[in-house]
């Protein structure tokens, strides 16, 4: 999502975290979307850690007028938080 390459996913829980995820690192060679040619990937598949600081209910990736990618997060807080991803 956020590389263009739709390997990046996103999740937040209870745990006042937004996790960003190749997801792609954990999948067999043989799975037929997978894009990484030796199958799986070398290392831990989580990419970052944002602290969102209270519970988060929604995660939803957008982009922006000119073309930046942006993640809204939505919580407790009754409001909307944006991060800009790279």
């Amino acid at each position: 999502m956020a590389d263009g390459t739709g390997r990046r996913l996103a999740s937040g829980a209870n745990d006042r975290r937004v996790l960003l995820w190749d997801w792609t690192a954990v999948l067999p060679a043989s799975l037929p979307w997978s894009t990484d040619a030796s199958g799986g990937g070398a290392g831990a598949p989580l990419l970052h850690a944002i602290n969102h600081g209270a519970k988060v209910n929604c995660v939803v990736t957008a982009s922006t007028a000119s073309g930046a990618r942006v993640l809204l997060v939505g919580g407790t807080q009754r409001r909307l938080h944006v991060y800009e991803l790279q």
